[in-house]
């Protein structure tokens, strides 16, 4: 019988190690974090237990990118995001390399998904389309400053400004902005004769077909000419 007891005393405090080592491994907890919501620069602040009485190497993580910390206490962190784009990402602690639970935190960036096209002379309208745009802002065409004629939150009108370069187009609103996106500015029209009607282009991943879509309508005898570049080791198979 004792022998018996001497067992069942090893198989529960084995049982009970075990509970405490499994526990330890949460031993860092997100309880709540204010605010869910917000841009790249807002300071956010995360609130649990476990965290240590000092930052030391400890990170926090919005989505995979780490954030600046303003403040760090066993209870309390306050932390700023950096991450662009617009979105509803991941938050944890890690401390001594564990990772806590994770909460959600949305990205509120102003983030541009697409432009009615993305070539054009300068003086030619072209729409914006995207999310968090606000109510007014600024508009950049390669550093150089456009005069919007209509703005909403996910859509804005404007001109191509005069003096405009091919680069990325972005939108900045309250202090902060999108991540560029790339438009072409259309050199104007020579003298009659051979004439540069419009362009585009687009980046294509390896062993992938892209498709370009010009949307002025062309005329009979309108020559079309194709131009193809590329880096690195990759090649064009066929162009039709």
């Amino acid at each position: 019988m004792s022998s018996l007891r001497r067992v069942l005393s090893r198989v529960v405090l084995s049982f009970v190690f075990a509970v405490l080592a499994a526990g330890s491994l949460l031993s860092q907890t997100i309880t709540s974090i204010s605010p869910t919501s917000g841009t790249r620069g807002t300071p956010v602040t995360i609130t649990g237990t476990g965290f240590g009485a000092t930052k030391g190497s400890s990170t926090v993580t919005f989505a995979t990118s780490t954030a600046t910390i303003n403040s760090w206490s066993d209870t309390q962190i306050v932390a700023v995001p950096q991450n662009q784009g617009a979105a509803t990402i991941s938050v944890f602690v890690t401390v001594g390399g564990v990772q806590s639970n994770q909460v959600s935190f949305t990205l509120t960036n102003p983030q541009i998904n697409k432009l009615s096209t993305n070539s054009a002379q300068v003086d030619q309208e072209i729409t914006i389309t995207g999310v968090n745009f606000g109510s007014s802002g600024t508009v950049t065409f390669n550093n150089t400053p456009a005069s919007p004629s209509s703005w909403t939150s996910t859509s804005i009108v404007t001109p191509v400004p005069s003096g405009a370069t091919t680069g990325p187009i972005v939108v900045t609103t309250s202090g902060v902005s999108s991540v560029g996106y790339e438009f072409m500015v259309v050199p104007p029209p020579p003298p009659p004769g051979v004439q540069f009607i419009q362009g585009n282009w687009k980046n294509g991943a390896s062993g992938t077909t892209s498709t370009l879509s010009f949307p002025t309508s062309q005329n009979a005898r309108d020559l079309n000419v194709v131009i193809v570049s590329w880096g690195g080791t990759n090649s064009v198979t066929s162009v039709h």
